[in-house]
């Protein structure tokens, strides 16, 4: 019989359970620590990512952790190890190249050609990144300009 002492371990195991689930698959390879996201060749230049810092320093606009799905969206969950996870060009592909399709659904190309740069609206990253970004930066004060251009682009 269910008392609330049984509810109340129940969810502790669970949260617990659930956070280390989290703190284990968000550790990052050591030659993943910080990449280089340069698969769009645009007028900003390439973005240094700190991979490592993201998966287990920063936090997201809700001071919660960034687990692996966070940018790999695709996973079911979060991954097994670092093997099972897909790079963004696995699925997404440069302008003019064929769509890739999973599932029935065409995987957005990476950006699409304005003149000799790039949309930035239509920029894969800024949906997830800068999304995330404008979100920190909004909810917290003392994180402002993380939304800015060159917070990311650094030539």
């Amino acid at each position: 019989m269910w008392n609330k002492r049984s509810a109340w371990l129940v969810a502790v195991l669970f949260s617990l359970g659930s956070f280390l689930g989290v703190a284990l698959a968000t550790e990052v390879p050591k030659d993943k620590a910080e990449i280089k996201l340069d698969l769009i060749k645009g007028k900003k230049g390439a973005v240094k990512f700190a991979h490592a810092k993201h998966a287990s320093e920063f936090k997201d606009a809700k001071g919660g952790a960034i687990g692996c799905k966070t940018c790999h969206h695709t996973e079911k969950g979060e991954p097994k190890s670092a093997k099972d996870i897909k790079g963004c060009g696995d699925c997404h592909v440069a302008d003019g190249q064929p769509q890739k399709e999973f599932g029935g659904k065409k995987a957005p190309v990476l950006a699409t050609a304005k003149g000799d740069d790039f949309d930035k609206g239509t920029v894969v990253f800024h949906k997830t990144c800068l999304d995330c970004h404008k979100a920190v930066a909004k909810a917290n004060p003392q994180k402002a300009g993380i939304d800015k251009c060159k917070a990311c682009h650094g030539k």
